[in-house]
């Protein structure tokens, strides 16, 4: 891939480590939760609310309200299959989220059923966030580089950096990728289990998470 066509979806491929990253939490929290071993004070709320931030106020928005524009403008279909499943996966993860951000708001103080639930809501979030970025980098990302005139890919670029610098501006400061290192440290350090190690999806996915 030429340095154009990486700089282009640099903005959505930094998204998807961020968010592979906090997915990588939570399945370390869950696997904790399922397994009756301590859980630390505070660690749903901040996952809950990394992916709030990361997926729903950062990532979702900008391919709604940036990426999809711009490739329709540019010949894409708005129909296309991916976009398609895009939106409703959107509207899914989002509903996880808030379950989630709603679970968190009681820390510790769970019954059964309601372990149970999170349990369940947080196996359906992993899965489906990493589907989907699994998808689109497979198969919209190299579209777009393939289809996209250098012009189109410049605009798209200056968009998405826009949209970045835009969103930093207006949300709280979160240090994602510490909120990730602090999580999988405690579980994994008061764990048996082996758990998955973080997943590499791109060329731009292994550089190792530094930024928020």
């Amino acid at each position: 891939m030429k340095a154009r066509d990486a700089a282009a979806l640099a903005s959505l491929e930094r998204d998807h480590r961020l968010l592979w990253g906090l997915t990588d939490a939570l399945h370390a929290y869950v696997d904790a939760l399922d397994g009756g071993r301590a859980l630390r004070r505070g660690d749903l709320k901040a996952i809950a609310s990394g992916l709030r931030v990361v997926a729903d106020y950062r990532h979702f928005e900008k391919e709604e309200e940036v990426m999809v524009p711009v490739l329709v403008r540019h010949g894409f279909d708005y129909h296309l299959q991916i976009f398609d499943d895009g939106r409703r996966e959107h509207d899914s993860l989002r509903y996880l989220i808030e379950v989630l951000h709603q679970s968190a708001e009681r820390d510790l103080n769970w019954n059964l059923d309601e372990r149970e639930r999170i349990s369940r809501v947080a196996h359906q979030l992993i899965e489906r966030q990493r589907r989907l970025s699994t998808r689109q980098e497979a198969r919209l990302f190299p579209q777009i580089v393939a289809r996209l005139e250098p012009p189109a890919l410049g605009q798209l670029t200056e968009q998405l950096c826009q949209f970045d610098e835009s969103s930093a501006a207006r949300e709280p400061t979160l240090d994602v990728a510490g909120l990730t290192r602090s999580v999988l440290g405690f579980y994994r350090a008061h764990s048996a289990s082996t758990l998955p190690p973080v997943r590499e999806t791109s060329p731009g996915a292994r550089r190792t998470l530094q930024e928020a």
